[in-house]
């Protein structure tokens, strides 16, 4: 669901009971694992620069960037609501960085990518609305690279996670869980469905190798599996870690991520962080939750959009209050309610959406308006 005007993108539709639909979120951190939490406030950030324009009528747009995923200090991608690939080499220059763009699917109303998960330089694999993949062996190329289109669902598709060159999982919008071991094959490649948890209108995954993948979805419910390359045959256990009972239903999980098979973070719509140091027991997996970005004001949630936990002692994730971008860092997730959250505004226009660490010592967001944000320590 996208739309073209100031060419931003707009998620499912299930964000928008949150009030904040006027906002839109994300934005970036970057902090090393030795360090305190008092880091986070030491950060050296980039101006916000525009990397991605289109010209309309005479006038010049930032075109909307779309997921991001940075696997070294040496590469970038994100995606663009034009088709496009945008990547650099360099993401760490900041505002001196080069970033190159390469239309790799044809704009089309109702085709526009999602997510982009690279789990190395050698391998990007995209998802889209019209249910495709869209992968690549050398992203690294930019301008040169090479991209090939492989539909695998009738189904929107919301989000991808890579944790290796053999594992892919995808989530659609039907509740499916689709995977691959064979990537790399592109077009080849071959994926397979699991029906995880029918009727959750979307959801966020994110793997921690090949043995341990995590689903958090808009009932507030964790779905997770041991063995997610089995196809069809895994079996995943399905937990609700947080429960909203005014609404009658979960509130909304709209990030995760899972450094390590003992630890998965998850960010929610009412502005909490959740986490659990052993989220492959399924039902016996122990969730905590603490607020990190306050509660209800003004008409608005703070939400959570992306978090990015490069390793288990470092977790980083951007939210939202109105319409203003916060950066929460962590150096001690795993501490559950005891850990301590740096925050503090990021960007004031509201316009950060994606977040990618590349390691303890580089993080990016990306923004509906063209620009990124570089963190470097």
């Amino acid at each position: 669901m996208g739309c073209i005007g100031r060419l931003q993108i707009v998620r499912p539709a299930p964000r928008a009971y949150l009030g904040a639909v006027t906002a839109l979120l994300t934005g970036a951190l970057l902090a090393g694992v030795s360090a305190p939490p008092a880091f986070a406030s030491s950060m050296s950030w980039s101006r916000s620069v525009r990397i991605d324009s289109v010209h309309i009528h005479g006038h010049t747009y930032g075109a909307g960037l779309i997921g991001l995923s940075c696997p070294s200090v040496s590469l970038c991608v994100t995606l663009d609501s034009l088709g496009n690939a945008v990547s650099s080499a360099n993401p760490g220059a900041g505002a001196r960085a080069t970033w190159r763009r390469k239309n790799v699917e044809k704009y089309h109303p109702g085709r526009f990518f999602t997510d982009v998960s690279c789990p190395s330089v050698t391998l990007c694999v995209a998802v889209d609305e019209a249910g495709n993949t869209v992968s690549s062996l050398n992203p690294a190329a930019g301008v040169s690279a090479t991209w090939t289109t492989k539909r695998v669902d009738r189904s929107p598709l919301y989000g991808i996670s890579c944790p290796s060159v053999t594992l892919c999982a995808a989530v659609d919008k039907e509740g499916n869980v689709l995977t691959s071991t064979n990537p790399t094959a592109g077009p080849a490649a071959g994926w397979t469905a699991s029906a995880v948890e029918p009727g959750i209108t979307w959801a966020v995954v994110s793997c921690a190798a090949e043995a341990l993948c995590v689903l958090g979805n808009s009932s507030g419910n964790v779905v997770s599996s041991t063995e997610a390359g089995a196809g069809p045959s895994a079996v995943w256990g399905t937990q609700n870690v947080d429960g909203n009972p005014f609404a009658g239903h979960g509130a909304p999980l709209h990030a995760i991520s899972c450094p390590a098979v003992s630890l998965c973070v998850a960010g929610d719509g009412e502005g909490n962080i959740l986490s659990s140091n052993d989220p492959g027991d399924g039902l016996s997996a122990g969730w905590t939750k603490k607020n990190v970005l306050g509660h209800f004001s003004h008409g608005y949630y703070p939400a959570f959009e992306r978090l990015s936990c490069p390793s288990a002692s470092l977790c980083v994730g951007i939210g939202n209050s109105g319409i203003v971008d916060k950066v929460v860092t962590s150096t001690d997730p795993a501490a559950g309610r005891n850990a301590a959250w740096t925050v503090h505004v990021l960007d004031r226009k509201g316009e950060l959406r994606y977040l990618s660490c590349a390691s303890t010592i580089l993080c990016v967001a990306a923004g509906t308006g063209g620009n990124v944000v570089v963190g470097t320590g």
